[in-house]
């Protein structure tokens, strides 16, 4: 097989990569003799992106140079963009043609030759819906199947294709390059990487030692790169004292070096379904600059006392040693909040930390009813997260926002307001993290309406917060379709930089006004960036940023945060392609989510996935709910085409 990436070659329970493609083939086609003894013909739309495919058994066992096990049977294959390259084996050599040189090539060899010793080919068909493969045959014709005539052949090697992992890893990493993202580190970090492993730094003994609290982490179950810890005492006038440990990776990842250089240029870990492209070297981010369970870390504190009514009365930063109890997850933790699972195991296993748990949350559950009092949006997108089997996608699951979830996103928030205001105290700039006002306000009143519902005609988000909420709970089955035209309307986040004395823009969608992000500096630029000014501001040092240095690092940051989203949104859609593939032809209830002179897209719900509509798009916005056909699925490109069905939704 060739594709974008070079050429293939599968054989049952194996893949050959470019390198050993030819030496494969040769062996086979000289094995195989006469080719029509031995091939058999059949195509369809693979699960791995593959056009079309020709399975074979030959009549004898046979050795390939290079692989001490011995071959019986294989597959053939073409794959490409739109499926227009092929691989033709004619006479024990190998060629790459287009699909009309291969029609051209088929056609002059089915008159010239009636003996089947000339030619194998294969080639996608019209809209990718079809496969055509040509064979010569011993009566000198050619034969043409459909997707559907092979479908038990297709199913019966699925196992025997490339994983779909490996495949979606060719994806992202192409797409990395092509967003100008560095998929892997550079030598010379690789080198410093490997100095900071050896030497292993030892703990600063200025450090306020916190290492006795009952410190925990909550994040997703697979996480490693564990940014944040947060421990809470309820002090005797009712208030909370809420602490987040944030973890020091300024310490030994130092400015201006490789591994900075490496992180300034792609400035956030990227992550894709095949595979994670983090923005530190795993040896640091997912150990020695993460704040692993059990390991004694350096971190910067932030110390908020929250009062009863969910504001924060007194704050405080400091650099601190720390010790994490407890690595838990998310969905066990939410589970458990919402008294529909067990306690966790690290939850019930260390003395004293349902307790903590259950302050931490009631305090995040005050500092959000502030924040929905002052606008802050309830939104509910779906984001759909793939599944494998093995190596292989068998789905695409929503990635749901849960108690667990919101009770870290709630404290960080507030955290992050406290970096910004002590930013701010000590006269040094920050990035400011901003969601300006919607532009596309009238198009949100006008779903309003649609829906009976009235707001204002400037933008307000406490009326946008108030609409939200009850259409949540009269419909909280669609309410994750509003959200997410909502959310399209709102705009993008961005970086900006404010210098002090200056009016903070603040942030529309969760209504703060002094916001700066400063919580995952193992994963985000900006925040090691504003770790960096703090350390600074606490030490009484001048800035380590220039002003104009830092106002490009947030231009900058914003495009580099935007592609990579690309990257993940490609990944992602090439997933799609991939599980949606054999679903051509079949039509779904959609919700409109972009609407603009470069085209309208729609997604469906099972699975989570958005495509282009190229057909009777014309009068569709945002918001709109339509019935939609499938027509096309390209895997390489993550392309899945939909036509506007004329049956209601």
């Amino acid at each position: 097989m060739r594709g974008d990436t070079g050429a293939y070659l599968s054989v049952v329970g194996k893949s050959y990569d470019v390198v050993q493609f030819s030496e494969v083939a040769r062996t086979l086609v000289e094995a195989a003799g006469d080719v029509k003894a031995v091939f058999t013909t059949a195509g369809t739309l693979g699960p791995v992106g593959i056009r079309g495919w020709l399975l074979g058994e030959l009549p004898n066992p046979i050795q390939v140079k290079g692989d001490p096990s011995p071959i019986r049977k294989y597959v053939l294959g073409t794959t490409g963009l739109d499926g227009v390259t092929a691989v033709v084996i004619k006479n024990g050599a190998t060629r790459v043609v287009c699909a009309n040189t291969l029609r051209s090539m088929s056609k002059r060899a089915n008159q010239a030759h009636g003996s089947g010793r000339g030619a194998l080919s294969g080639m996608s068909g019209r809209n990718g819906t079809e496969h055509m493969l040509h064979m010569l045959l011993p009566d000198g014709q050619s034969r043409c199947r459909a997707a559907r005539t092979v479908a038990p052949y297709h199913r019966s090697m699925t196992s025997s294709l490339p994983s779909s992992k490996r495949l979606l890893a060719i994806i992202a990493r192409r797409a990395m390059r092509e967003r100008g993202l560095l998929p892997d580190f550079a030598p010379d970090a690789r080198a410093q990487t490997a100095a900071i492993v050896q030497a292993r730094a030892k703990t600063d003994p200025s450090l306020r030692d916190l290492r006795h609290l009952l410190w925990a982490s909550i994040d997703n179950d697979d996480s490693r790169d564990l940014d944040q810890l947060s421990v809470a005492e309820t002090l005797d006038d009712g208030a909370v004292k809420v602490l987040v440990a944030v973890a020091d990776v300024d310490a030994l990842v130092k400015k201006g070096k490789p591994i900075d250089g490496h992180a300034r240029t792609n400035t956030t870990s990227v992550y894709t379904a095949a595979e994670i492209f983090p923005m530190l070297p795993d040896e640091l981010c997912t150990d020695i600059t993460s704040l692993g369970e059990d390991q004694d870390r350096a971190a910067v504190v932030i110390e908020m006392v929250v009062v009863p009514d969910g504001t924060v009365r007194d704050s405080q930063v400091y650099r601190s040693l720390v010790r994490n109890r407890a690595k838990l997850a998310y969905n066990g933790v939410a589970a458990w909040l919402d008294g529909k699972g067990p306690v966790p195991p690290r939850v019930s296993g260390v003395v004293g930390m349902e307790q903590q748990l259950r302050i931490q949350d009631r305090v995040a559950q005050a500092l959000r009813a502030v924040r929905h009092q002052r606008g802050a949006l309830s939104l509910a997108t779906i984001e759909a997260r793939a599944v494998f089997d093995g190596d292989l996608l068998s789905d695409l699951r929503p990635d749901e926002k849960n108690r667990a979830t919101e009770l870290i996103e709630d404290l960080m928030i507030a955290a992050n307001g406290v970096v910004a205001k002590t930013l701010q105290a000590h006269g040094f700039p920050t990035l400011r993290r901003v969601l300006r006002s919607p532009e596309r306000w009238n198009r949100i009143v006008a779903l309003a309406a649609g829906l009976g519902e009235p707001l204002p005609p400037e933008p307000s988000a406490p009326a946008l917060e108030a609409f939200l909420t009850r259409r949540r709970d009269r419909d909280p089955t669609g309410f994750p379709d509003l959200s997410l035209a909502v959310v399209k309307l709102l705009g993008k986040g961005e970086y900006v930089l404010e210098l002090p004395g200056q009016a903070a823009e603040g942030h529309f969608g969760l209504a703060v006004k002094d916001y700066t992000h400063s919580t995952a500096p193992n994963r985000r630029f900006p925040d090691l960036v504003t770790q960096r000014l703090l350390k600074s501001a606490l030490a009484g040092v001048p800035l380590p940023y220039a002003i104009e240095e830092l106002g490009a690092l947030a231009s900058h940051c914003t495009e580099q945060e935007d592609n990579a989203a690309k990257v993940e949104r490609q990944v992602r859609k090439s997933a799609a392609a991939l599980l949606l593939s054999p679903r051509v032809g079949e039509r779904f209830d959609a919700i409109v989510t972009g609407a603009s002179p470069k085209g309208t897209w729609v997604r469906i719900s099972r699975p989570a996935v958005e495509g282009k509509v190229v057909r009777g798009f014309e009068g569709m916005d945002v918001g709109d709910r339509v019935r939609v056909e499938l027509v096309r699925t390209d895997v390489e490109s993550g392309f899945i085409d939909f036509n506007r069905s004329k049956e209601a939704p």
